[in-house]
């Protein structure tokens, strides 16, 4: 697991060239098989366009991608819309970009730089996401320094995700995976040891 960040969601551009109407459609996918439904989504919500092209980079180690020109010169959409979102770091996303022909042919060059162009607009006004490998665990604690645990938790850079005050204070917790036993210990000195924590499991999380 290695941390990633993706858009937290679907967000819209639009470039105007030569009278040609070209939309960016950037979308969070959980998958490869999410990624596709989406796009097929967009191509369904513009079905008179001229071209509904795209890029997608499904996971994080950037293994599962794929490309369409969808009918405009081969290299000249797909890839640049890839390079785009490789650039910028970001993956578990689709970006798809619709074009309207205005009438007036913008050659290679031209289509090149309108394709990545609007998926570089679209990205750069979406919202991103930073999912980090995280421990998740649940922590109870005596009341008199359960009002200390979300300063601790903070400071070792995680989140208190929610508390429950019964006989003690038990609250779910997500911190980054490195900074876990660094807390673990901060908390048992707080606690004099009088600390319990347990449903202990790795995943994502997002911060």
């Amino acid at each position: 697991m290695k941390p990633y960040t993706t858009i937290a969601e679907e967000t819209v551009a639009e470039r105007v060239i030569k009278h040609s109407r070209f939309i960016a459609t950037a979308l969070p996918i959980e998958d490869y098989e999410d990624g596709l439904e989406k796009i097929a989504a967009i191509k369904a919500r513009y079905p008179d366009a001229t071209h509904n092209c795209y890029a997608m980079i499904a996971d994080e180690q950037l293994l599962r991608l794929k490309v369409s020109d969808d009918g405009e010169p081969q290299g000249t959409a797909g890839l640049p819309i890839l390079e785009v979102i490789k650039r910028k770091e970001i993956c578990r996303v689709a970006v798809v970009v619709t074009r309207y022909f205005g009438g007036i042919k913008l050659g290679a060059n031209g289509l090149i730089g309108a394709y990545a162009g609007t998926a570089s607009d679209v990205l750069d006004v979406a919202k991103l996401v930073h999912w980090v490998p995280s421990v998740l665990c649940r922590v109870a604690m005596d009341f008199y320094v359960g009002g200390k645990l979300t300063d601790r938790v903070n400071k070792a850079g995680g989140v208190v995700l929610d508390t429950e005050y019964t006989d003690c204070v038990r609250a779910h917790v997500a911190v980054p995976v490195e900074m876990y036993e660094g807390l673990k210990n901060d908390l048992v000195q707080l606690t004099r040891g009088k600390v319990v924590i347990d449903e202990v499991r790795e995943a994502y999380h997002a911060y």
